[in-house]
C-alpha cells in the first residue's frame, strides 16, 4: 500500500431545542473526522429518528436540562446502550451535572472551557468509551508499570515518530500511558499531537512537588487517553533541568501508569542517561545507512560502558529506503531488530503536518500497521526476544 487511508469517522447526532443551538454545537465539533448524522430536536419526533439512525455518539445541547430533554436522554441511554451521551453547555453547576448524571450522560462538556475544546473533549469520551468496551472484550486489564525509552544518537531516524504512535497504540488498548518529551532543547511531541501549549518539566521543576497528584496537573490530556509532558518552550530552558529532576518525574509517576514512554533526545549527556537508567527497554532507533550505523556502533559501545546493553532492543525505521537491508543492520551491530518499520515517508510526513498522529489518521499505513501491531504484542505480556 503506498499511502495510508484516514481513521473512520465518528458519526454524531446533534440535538438541541432551537436551530440555531443545533449549528452553533455542529460548528464547534465540526472535523474532518466527525460525520454529521443528525440534527434534531429533543421531543418525540426527534426521539422517534435518534432511536434508529446509524450513530456512535448523541451530544445535545443546553444549559438547563429540562425534564422533557432529560427524558429524551434518559430513553436513549435505555434503548440504545451503544450510543455514547454527552451534554454541551456554556457553563456547568452541581444542580446541572446531577440530572445529567441521572439522564445517563456520560460527560458534560463546556463551550467556552479552557481547559479543552468541545472537539477534544468528544473524542477524549469516546476513546474511553472504546477502551472500556475493549477492555470488557478482552477480559480486563492488567497494570505494568513499564518505563520504555525511545533513543538513538543521530537526529531526524524517527524516534518521535515511533514515540508517539506506540504510546498512542497502547493507549488504546485499554493502558494507562504518559508520554513524556525529554528532548528538552528541541523536543516536538507537541508538533506530532498538534499540541499548542502545554505544561514542560521546567513548570514541574517550579512548582517542586512531585507527588503524583502535583505531577498529574501538568500532564496534557490528549483526546486519545494519551498523558503528555511538554519538551520546554525554549532550549535555553533546557538547562534548568538536571538528573535529579528526572529521577523524582519518572518515579512519581511510573506507578500511575502502565507505561511511560520516553522520547529521548539525540544524545549522551547527564540528564539523557539519568533517563536511560530508569527504563526497562531502550529501543534504538536506526535508519538503513552507513552514517547512521557506524553513530550507533559507537553509541552500543557507550551503552554497553553505562551497563545498559541487555536492556538495548534494535529498531530499523524506513526498512526498503536503501540497499542496506535488515539482516545487514543487524549483522553490523550485533543484534537482532525486535521492529521492523517500512519506508513511508509520505504517510509520516502528512501525519506530522495535520498533527494527528499515524494510527489515528492512517491507521491502514504499513507503519501504522506495524506499529500497532507490536504494541499489541507488548500489551499481550509477551517477552520481546533478543
Amino acid at each position: 500500500m503506498k499511502g495510508g487511508e484516514p481513521m473512520d469517522k465518528l458519526r454524531l447526532i446533534v440535538a438541541a431545542e432551537t436551530e440555531d443551538q443545533r449549528n452553533e454545537a455542529a460548528k464547534a465539533l465540526a472535523s474532518e473526522y466527525v460525520q454529521l448524522a443528525a440534527l434534531l430536536s429533543p421531543d418525540g419526533a426527534g426521539l422517534s429518528k435518534a432511536g434508529f439512525i446509524p450513530a456512535d455518539v448523541l451530544l445535545l445541547f443546553s444549559d438547563c436540562l429540562n425534564r422533557r430533554e432529560a427524558d429524551f436522554l434518559e430513553r436513549l441511554y435505555m434503548t440504545r446502550p451503544e450510543l455514547l451521551i454527552l451534554l454541551l453547555c456554556t457553563e456547568t453547576d452541581a444542580d446541572l451535572l446531577a440530572r445529567a448524571l441521572n439522564a445517563g450522560v456520560s460527560r458534560v462538556i463546556e463551550l467556552t472551557s479552557s481547559q479543552e475544546t468541545p472537539l477534544d473533549a468528544l473524542f477524549a469520551a469516546w476513546y474511553r468509551q472504546q477502551n472500556r468496551q475493549n477492555a470488557v472484550r478482552s477480559g480486563g486489564v492488567s497494570y505494568e508499570n513499564r518505563v520504555l525509552g525511545v533513543f538513538g544518537t543521530k537526529g531526524g531516524v524517527g524516534k518521535t515518530t515511533l514515540a508517539v504512535n506506540l504510546a498512542i497504540a497502547l493507549a488504546r488498548l485499554n493502558k494507562r500511558v504518559a508520554l513524556l518529551d525529554f528532548d528538552l532543547q528541541f523536543g516536538d511531541v507537541g508538533v506530532f499531537l498538534d499540541i499548542a501549549k502545554a505544561d514542560t518539566i521546567v513548570d514541574m521543576i517550579e512548582e517542586n512537588d512531585y507527588e503524583y497528584a502535583a505531577l498529574s496537573s501538568f500532564l496534557h490530556k490528549h483526546h486519545s487517553g494519551l498523558r503528555v509532558l511538554a519538551a520546554p518552550a525554549g532550549p535555553e530552558y533546557a538547562e534548568i533541568v538536571r538528573p535529579e529532576h528526572v529521577d523524582k518525574v519518572v518515579l512519581g509517576l511510573r506507578g500511575e501508569f502502565d507505561y511511560l514512554i520516553l522520547d529521548m533526545p539525540p544524545a549522551f549527556n547527564d540528564v539523557s542517561i539519568a533517563a536511560l537508567e530508569q527504563c526497562s527497554e531502550i529501543f534504538f532507533v536506526v535508519n538503513p545507512d552507513i552514517s547512521t550505523l557506524r553513530n550507533a556502533q559507537v553509541s552500543f559501545k557507550v551503552l554497553d560502558t553505562l551497563g545498559m546493553t541487555e536492556r538495548i532492543y534494535l529498531t530499523v525505521n524506513r526498512d526498503g529506503y536503501s540497499d542496506l537491508r535488515k539482516k545487514d543492520i543487524e549483522d553490523v551491530l550485533g543484534k537482532q531488530a525486535v521492529l521492523t518499520l517500512p519506508c513511508d515517508y509520505k504517510s509520516c510526513a502528512k501525519a506530522v503536518n495535520r498533527g494527528v498522529p499515524l494510527v489515528l489518521s492512517y491507521r491502514r499505513s504499513r507503519v501504522a500497521a506495524e506499529i500497532s501491531r507490536f504494541a499489541a504484542f507488548l500489551a499481550a505480556g509477551h517477552g520481546i526476544r533478543k
